[in-house]
C-alpha cells in the first residue's frame, strides 16, 4: 500500500514557461499568417469575379458611351461587387470600340492584420478580363 505523505505539484520552470512562450507566438503567427493569406485570396476571388460580371453586363449602349462613361459604369459595378467603400486602387480600361472589345485590369489594396506586424500592412491583388461584345 502507498503512503500519501505529500500532495503532488508540478510548479514549471523558467525553461519551460520561456519555451510555452516561443510556442505561443509561433502559434499565433501562424493563425495570423493564415487568417491574412484567405483575406488575400478571397478578396482576388471577389474582385476577379466583379471585373467580370461588370465587364460581361455592360449597357447594349455600349457605342454611344464615352470612354469616360464605360469606367465609370464598370468602376461602380465593381464597388457595388466588392462590398468597398473606397474605389479600387486602380482601375485600367481599354477600350477597341472597332471590335467591340474590352479589357479590364483593376487592383485593391488588402490589409493586412497580424503579419503587418513583421511584414508589409497590405498586399494590392489584381483582377483582369477581357470581352468582346456581339454588336
Amino acid at each position: 500500500m502507498m503512503n500519501r505523505t505529500s500532495d503532488i505539484s508540478f510548479r514549471p520552470t523558467r525553461a519551460q514557461l520561456a519555451a510555452l512562450a516561443v510556442f505561443a507566438l509561433v502559434a499565433v503567427g501562424f493563425v495570423g499568417y493564415a487568417v491574412d493569406t484567405n483575406n488575400i485570396h478571397t478578396a482576388k476571388e471577389s474582385l476577379q469575379k466583379a471585373v467580370e460580371t461588370a465587364a460581361v453586363n455592360l449597357p447594349p449602349e455600349f457605342d454611344q458611351k464615352s470612354d469616360e462613361e464605360l469606367k465609370l459604369a464598370l468602376q461602380r459595378s465593381i464597388e457595388k461587387q466588392v462590398f468597398i467603400e473606397d474605389d479600387p486602387q486602380s482601375l485600367r480600361v481599354a477600350i477597341d470600340r472597332k471590335k467591340h472589345h474590352l479589357s479590364v485590369n483593376a487592383t485593391l489594396r488588402v490589409e493586412s492584420t497580424i503579419t503587418s506586424l513583421i511584414g508589409p500592412d497590405h498586399v494590392d491583388v489584381s483582377a483582369a478580363t477581357e470581352t468582346t461584345s456581339s454588336n
